[in-house]
């Protein structure tokens, strides 16, 4: 009944226009600083994922990750970023098909060339980048069949990872961080003492 009634409006396709135009606004984030380097994400409105960029000190922009370039079919987003603390690298994680099942990746921002990763089973994981920039704080699901009759992305642990070294030799720093009913994500960061 609705469709025969608006197959009637005799501004439908005005309407249709505007709606588009007035949907297609982009978007930018506010940047993170790190090292003299600005990281932020922008969106135009013709663009269906937002592109993570580095503005230098002189002001150039740079694409440092566009999930369009990961993956034409648009099924690949950016799911989280974070920058060294002296802005030299980048952690990120991107999901594939909505399923939210991140892997880690790590590039160096200078030349944008990979340093690290997949890292897999980090999905809902921050990073937590040590001063020295050579390692960082994660949390990662244990493997698929390590926990009879549980889903594994139930049992997260705390990782400390070197950057350049084997994930499967990372230090595990605390166990049993359970996922609960009312949260998504457990965070990690380390204070000024190297606690976390």
């Amino acid at each position: 009944m609705f469709e025969a009634h608006r197959a009637a409006w005799p501004a439908r396709e005005n309407l249709r226009g505007r709606l588009a135009e007035l949907l297609s606004v982009g978007m930018v984030s506010a940047a993170v600083w790190r090292g003299g380097r600005g990281f932020f994400l922008r969106r135009r409105g013709d663009q269906e994922h937002a592109v993570l960029l580095a503005v230098e000190p002189d002001g150039a922009e740079r694409v440092l990750v566009d999930p369009m370039e990961v993956d034409p079919s648009g099924m690949t987003t950016l799911d989280y970023w974070c920058p060294s603390p002296d802005g030299t690298r980048l952690a990120y994680t991107c999901s594939t098909g909505g399923n939210e099942d991140s892997e880690l990746w790590v590039v160096d921002v200078a030349s944008n060339a990979l340093i690290e990763g997949p890292i897999d089973r980090v999905r809902f994981s921050t990073v937590a980048w040590l001063p020295d920039g050579e390692s960082f704080y994660y949390t990662r699901y244990l493997g698929p069949g390590s926990v009879d009759g549980d889903d594994p992305r139930l049992h997260r642990r705390v990782y400390l990872h070197q950057v350049g070294s084997d994930p499967a030799e990372d230090v595990l720093i605390a166990g049993e961080v359970r996922c609960v009913v009312g949260t998504s994500t457990q965070t990690c960061r380390p204070t000024g003492g190297g606690w976390w």
